[in-house]
C-alpha cells in the first residue's frame, strides 16, 4: 500500500473469467495506497464445465465499495475468493448502488462495505475474506454496524466468510452471520 488513488465507476466491468468451458478464473487486484472507490463489477469466474473460481482483491488504506459486484464463482469447480483488505472497515446494512463524487480522487475518510454486496458475492459462489493489519487509520478494527446481515442463502457448496482483524471485531445490535442455503 503505497501512494495512489483508484476509482472504478458504476457500470464499469473488469473481467478475468475463464475463456474455456473447463478453465480457471484469473486474478483481479485493485490496490490503492490511499483511497479506493470501486462501484463497478469484478468477475473472475471459472468455466461452466469445470475449472475453479479466480481471485479478486480490493485493497486500500480507506475505501468505499458501495454497490460493488464481485463474482469469483465456479459453476463446476472450487469457489474463488474475494479478499477485502483495508486498515479498518465497517460493514453496514444496505444494498444501494455507489456513485463517484465530482472528483473521484478526493480522499475517502472511512472504509465501508455493505452487507448486501458481501451477500451478493457469497450467493454468486465466492468465499469472502476481510483482513486488516495493526497500523494505519482505525488500527485494524472490523465493525459490523447495527443490523448487518451476512447471509449465504445459495447452494454452491462449502464457502467461507472470514474476518481476520489486526485489532478487534465488533458486532452491533441485530448483527447476524448465517448460512441458510
Amino acid at each position: 500500500k503505497t501512494g495512489g488513488m483508484l476509482a472504478l465507476a458504476t457500470g464499469m466491468t473488469l473481467r478475468a473469467d475463464s475463456t474455456s468451458a473447463s478453465g480457471n478464473g484469473g486474478d483481479i487486484r485493485l490496490l490503492a495506497g490511499d483511497s479506493l472507490r470501486a462501484h463497478g463489477t469484478l468477475s473472475a469466474r471459472g468455466g461452466s464445465a469445470g475449472g475453479n473460481g479466480g481471485f479478486v482483491e480490493t485493497s486500500g488504506t480507506q475505501f468505499d465499495l458501495t454497490g460493488i459486484r464481485v463474482n469469483a464463482g465456479a459453476p463446476a469447480g472450487t469457489a474463488g475468493q474475494w479478499l477485502i483488505d483495508p486498515y479498518a472497515v465497517t460493514i453496514v446494512n444496505g444494498a444501494a448502488a455507489g456513485t463517484l463524487p465530482t472528483n473521484p480522487f478526493d480522499a475517502v475518510t472511512n472504509s465501508t462495505i455493505q452487507d448486501g454486496d458481501i451477500n451478493a458475492a457469497l450467493n454468486g459462489g465466492a468465499s469472502v475474506k476481510i483482513t486488516t493489519g495493526t497500523g494505519g487509520p482505525g488500527a485494524g478494527s472490523i465493525t459490523l454496524a447495527n443490523n448487518a446481515l451476512i447471509d449465504y442463502t445459495a447452494a454452491f457448496g462449502p464457502l467461507s466468510f472470514e474476518l481476520a482483524s489486526g485489532n478487534s471485531i465488533q458486532g452491533g445490535l441485530g448483527t447476524v452471520i448465517r448460512s441458510s442455503g
